[in-house]
């Protein structure tokens, strides 16, 4: 999404609910869409979640702006929320890759230099 600003809020008081919105530089200014769940109560926003449904809280139309263009939302019947945090390697593994490159790299070294 492109808005001047887009931000995911979560509000963990009973009943639990999270919201995406988007500041927009034009009316209306804000747009959101919102889930209301009571598994919002203790997520962090930090950690994987599996999808997750629950009661619709929003405003139609809803305009999203997009990098594609307008993303409009005139009709909402169901909406799901699901968290993937993006996995970092583990330490053995950046050693493993150090190890190789640096491999690679000796071998470049030793092909550019021929012996005499």
């Amino acid at each position: 999404m492109t808005g001047s600003s887009n931000d995911v809020t979560e509000y963990t008081a009973a009943p639990g609910f999270i919201i995406f919105g988007q500041a927009e530089a034009t009316t209306p200014f804000f747009v959101a869409e919102g889930l209301e769940n009571s598994v919002f109560e203790t997520y962090d926003l930090a950690s994987d979640l599996a999808s997750t449904t629950g009661t619709l809280s929003f405003t139609l139309p809803s305009t999203f702006e997009t990098s594609l263009g307008d993303l409009v939302f005139t009709d909402i019947t169901s909406l799901s929320f699901e968290a993937s945090l993006p996995t970092v390697p583990e330490p053995p593994t950046w050693t493993l890759m150090l190890v190789g490159m640096s491999f690679l790299g000796y071998r470049a070294l030793r092909r550019g230099n021929p012996a005499s």
